[in-house]
């Protein structure tokens, strides 16, 4: 229609079509004519225009009925409707209005009339032009909000892949390494996690298992929880502080826990780029001398669980790795019992927080402990599981959630 808004005038005089008609095609507009409302209404259906003037009686279907029919359908835009009437009246007012129509003009229709019909179309196309800008607003963010889904769909099942790759990095459970036996438990709070533990053979005289908490939980955490993983191997390649080459017999090191920490220490210090920082405890177990070295880099305290007493703390806290660059780690030394056990656990699970916001605390982790002498390995670390989970209401974890358990032989 050449760019021109289309009108439908809709009257049974032809002397007014006719009239108004010239007069609406002089100010700009495309007019289509219809001498009743039911030949108007299949204009309407088959040309969409945008503005309808009605004449209020006409002798078929009057303005007012095809106001209502107008405003019961679906078109592709808003139709706006002006009703032509000789009514002044407050209700025909009102009823015109609840049967749609957007405006009024008083017939008969006068120079002063046209001029203010002409003032009330131009109104009514800035009415149509917002609806239009309305719509194409909506259509854009219905746009934004589809790619917005699809990507977040599509960062979903790629967090869920990296989980999955993240959860191939741990240990086998119920594994054995010189003796010693391993069980985990491991619930992360997003796909990925923050948390990471692992326990391996250094020798055949020694093994080593370490629990790591990166602040916070996420894809960053999870990229260096794995790139910790990665580093702490007792491969010797040179990148890996657990164990050194040496130019004699047996042409190894074995690097003590406080050393292991302090090296950590020295390559992951936070800086301006990068403001994360771990806890950590890392053990090594001499299995002929039955002894165990372990050192605590921030983590919750270990609790230690003899075959034949009641569970205790074990050592002190120290600083998290890579927040003081001249942090100083300590370690405890001492022999384990045929039987003895060990738990580590992060502190998701000490401040899981119930309903009342109550927090679990490690206290609660060691009397449940003190129960669990004639239970497996297993079975404690699946009777923890329920118990946090039962606390926290089974819903999701705000935080990471693991735990390693270790039984001396």
């Amino acid at each position: 229609m050449n760019g021109r808004t289309s009108l439908l005038l809709v009257d049974d005089s032809p002397e007014i079509r006719l009239l108004l008609g010239h007069m609406l095609r002089s100010w700009g507009y495309e007019v289509l004519v219809a001498g009743g409302g039911y030949e108007a209404w299949d204009i309407i259906e088959r040309e969409q225009p945008r503005i309808v003037i009605a004449d209020w009686m006409m002798p078929d279907l009057d303005g007012l009925g095809l106001c209502k029919k107008i405003r019961d359908s679906v078109h592709p835009g808003y139709i706006y409707t002006i009703l032509l009437t000789g009514r002044n009246d407050q209700e025909s007012l009102i009823q015109g209005m609840n049967a749609g129509a957007d405006d009024f003009i008083i017939k008969p229709v006068n120079l002063d009339g046209y001029n203010e019909l002409k003032a009330r179309l131009r109104a009514g196309e800035r009415i149509i032009q917002l609806w239009q800008a309305l719509q194409e607003q909506n259509r854009r963010q219905v746009e934004l909000s589809d790619r917005l889904a699809i990507a977040h769909e599509r960062l979903r099942r790629e967090l869920e892949t990296a989980g999955r790759m993240q959860r191939r990095l741990l240990p086998p459970g119920g594994s054995r390494v010189h003796g010693v036996s391993f069980e985990w438990l491991f619930i992360p709070s997003a796909c990925v996690s923050g948390d990471m533990l692992s326990y391996f053979g250094i020798d055949e005289k020694h093994a080593g298992f370490y629990c790591i908490d990166v602040a916070g939980h996420g894809i960053a955490a999870s990229m260096l929880s794995a790139s910790l993983n990665q580093l702490l191997t007792p491969e010797m390649d040179g990148r890996s502080p657990i164990k050194r080459r040496m130019p004699t017999e047996p042409y190894y090191a074995i690097t003590p826990p406080v050393e292991v920490m302090a090296e950590l220490n020295r390559k992951f210090q936070i800086d301006t780029q990068n403001f994360q920082y771990f806890t950590m405890v890392y053990a090594l177990v001499n299995a002929p001398s039955r002894t165990l070295e372990i050192s605590n880099a921030g983590m919750p305290y270990p609790i230690y669980l003899p075959s034949n007493d009641t569970a205790y703390f074990l050592g002190d806290g120290g600083f998290p790795v890579g927040i003081i660059e001249q942090a100083r780690y300590e370690s405890i030394k001492f022999q384990y019992g045929t039987g003895d056990r060990l738990f580590i656990c992060s502190d998701g699970i000490s401040e899981c927080t119930n309903q009342s916001n109550e927090m679990f605390g490690s206290e609660r982790i060691l009397n449940l402990l003190n129960g669990t002498h004639a239970m497996s390995l297993s079975e404690t670390l699946r009777e923890l599981e329920n118990v946090i989970k039962k606390w926290n209401g089974g819903g999701e974890f705000e935080d990471d959630v693991s735990i390693l358990g270790i039984q001396f032989p």
